[in-house]
């Protein structure tokens, strides 16, 4: 957005100009008589088209009135800034019309508000600071404790008497009161020469180790053993060795190089009373040891048990059958179906689909029970053939109806034959005999 006080500056001296130029025009002066003669004449010395009687500027052929600038002095502006560039110090710059502190085309920015321009502060973002001082932009130059080391490079800001902490830190002197070179605030025995540190006997106890086993005298109960520093079970000078490293020292141990055991136990040393089943016999006595169920191999063996789930005299690890205490061995049915034959016919029931016809292992055409059979041989089975089969009125069975309808017939009640009762004609010769009529009642009675 372009400044608004270049346009104000222009019409400040527009309204100052117009009075004094009206005034400047005096009746009787040369230049007046001149436009007098310019009016009549219509004289137009700069050519720009208008007569000089009527052009503000009758030499300047660009302009027709002074303008700003003045004749002779083009109104140019040249950043847009509405202020020409003859009135302009930056007349290339539209956001400034003076050069300022920071000069044409920079701005007068002041990042940090502290009354400093960014160009000129070296400190552009820190309000505090106009110079990096000591510290540095950013950073306070302070001095807390008043020692003239400002705190940014003073250590112990808060200690006018340091600037580094030293060995004993901020606020502690480094004072050596036995002056054994290690200060007192790290000397856990400052007033001892002879040690920093009260180690096992404490200051003013010297750390003595008579049998430099590396123990001092003071917590040494064995001081002239170097190989003890505690009787321990077997006494000062005597080795707590545990040759098997079991944890019980060789003076103790009845099997010192058997490290399983520190008494002979059942099985005796080198020989763990290991019970790896847990069935309260010892490997070494156990002819199962991993199998807590039997510590002798019997007929099945390690790890199987000698059971007879079913009771039929065959232990299961050698019976196929180990559920079924009527099989030992699948056979053609598998265990838990026996295999029996119920008709004879050589085929177990659980594989003939007739198991009580002994003439039929499959149901057939007929179904279990009646055989396959054309009697009559007229290419219909017997199980098919109402005529083979007495069933004259098709009802599935001989019975009663079927004797009736053929004794009708016997008798010369449709002696034709060509009723319901022609079925009575077993032989199919158009004649109902005695002898068919018997036949019928022999499958009823047989039936029955």
């Amino acid at each position: 957005m372009r400044p608004a006080f270049p346009f104000l500056i222009l019409c400040a001296l527009f309204l100052v100009s117009g009075p004094v130029l009206a005034s400047a025009q005096d009746p009787g002066s040369p230049s007046v008589a001149l436009e007098s003669f310019t009016k009549q004449s219509g004289l137009d010395t700069d050519g720009d088209g208008v007569p000089d009687d009527q052009d503000g500027c009758p030499d300047d052929p660009a302009k027709i009135d002074p303008g700003f600038c003045g004749c002779g002095e083009p109104e140019t502006d040249s950043d847009g800034d509405f202020l020409p560039d003859c009135m302009d110090e930056c007349p290339l710059d539209p956001g400034k019309v003076e050069e300022g502190f920071c000069g044409c085309g920079n701005e007068e920015t002041d990042g940090d508000g502290d009354g400093s321009p960014d160009c000129v502060d070296q400190c552009p973002t820190d309000p505090a600071k106009a110079v990096p001082g000591a510290c540095g932009c950013g950073v306070a130059d302070t001095d807390s404790d008043g020692d003239s080391v400002p705190d940014c490079m003073d250590a112990c800001p808060v200690d006018p008497e340091k600037t580094v902490p030293g060995a004993c830190g901020c606020g502690e002197p480094d004072t050596d009161r036995d002056n054994d070179t290690v200060p007192d605030c790290a000397d856990g025995c400052p007033d001892d020469p002879g040690k920093a540190a009260p180690g096992i006997c404490g200051c003013g106890v010297a750390e003595t180790d008579t049998d430099e086993d590396g123990t001092p005298d003071c917590a040494d109960s064995c001081p002239t053993d170097p190989g003890k520093i505690l009787p321990g079970v077997c006494g000062c000078g005597v080795a707590e060795t545990d040759t098997d490293g079991d944890g019980t020292p060789d003076c103790l141990d009845a099997c010192p190089s058997d490290p399983g055991k520190t008494l002979p136990g059942i099985c005796g040393c080198g020989a763990a009373d290991v019970d790896s089943d847990g069935d309260g016999t010892p490997d070494c006595a156990d002819s199962c040891p991993s199998d807590p169920g039997k510590i002798e191999l019997g007929i099945c063996g390690c790890g199987v048990s000698d059971t007879d789930t079913d009771g039929d005299g065959a232990l299961d690890c050698s019976d196929s059958c180990p559920l079924d205490p009527g099989k030992t061995v699948p056979g053609l049915c598998g265990c838990g179906v026996a295999d029996t034959d119920s008709d004879g016919d050589g085929m177990a029931d659980c594989a003939d689909l007739c198991p009580a016809d002994p003439a039929k292992t499959a149901p057939g055409v007929c179904g279990c029970g009646a055989a396959d059979s054309d009697s009559d041989g007229d290419g219909l089975l017997d199980c098919q053939d109402s005529r083979a089969t007495g069933d004259l009125d098709a009802s599935g069975t001989p019975d009663a109806r079927d004797a009736a309808m053929a004794l009708k017939v016997g008798v010369g009640l449709d002696p034709g034959g060509q009723g319901p009762l022609a079925d009575a004609d077993a032989d199919g010769d158009r004649a109902v005999t005695p002898a068919e009529i018997l036949y019928i009642l022999q499958r009823m009675a047989g039936d029955r």
